[in-house]
């Protein structure tokens, strides 16, 4: 799981995968027409199904695509984020209220782990001038 690789990694690894969860982020909130911070740490009200279906395509491409070059930091942070997306989907839906909650806090447990991720790659950044 990406998750116990991501607390083994050393130092400059996490660096390299939260620049890469921005960079892939990015594209796909551009190409989605919505915020970044929506595609690595959700919303609060569910997206549609046609969104996470796009999310999870272009999640997918990245996935082969490191894959196949064997990039651990691209195909790791594909990971990451297919996981928020399914837990997106699972907020969208979820039949009742309760299982809504569970997805809700599963996404807390998983963007909590984006923002250490954040933090640690933020210690390296160079001071301003």
């Amino acid at each position: 799981m990406f998750m116990q690789e991501l607390e083994d990694a050393n130092h400059a690894d996490k660096v390299i995968v939260a620049r890469k969860l921005l960079e892939y982020a990015s594209t796909i909130a551009e190409n989605r027409r919505c915020g970044m911070g929506e595609i690595i740490w959700l919303r609060t009200e569910p997206f549609t199904m046609e969104h996470n279906k796009a999310v999870l395509a272009a999640l997918r491409t990245i996935g082969v695509e490191t894959h196949e070059n064997s990039d651990w930091h691209g195909y790791t942070t594909a990971s990451m984020l297919t996981a928020m997306t399914m837990i997106s989907t699972a907020k969208t839906i979820a039949p009742t209220k309760e299982l809504r909650l569970q997805s809700l806090l599963l996404g807390h447990v998983v963007g909590s782990l984006f923002d250490d991720l954040m933090r640690d790659a933020q210690e390296d950044a160079p001071e301003p001038c």
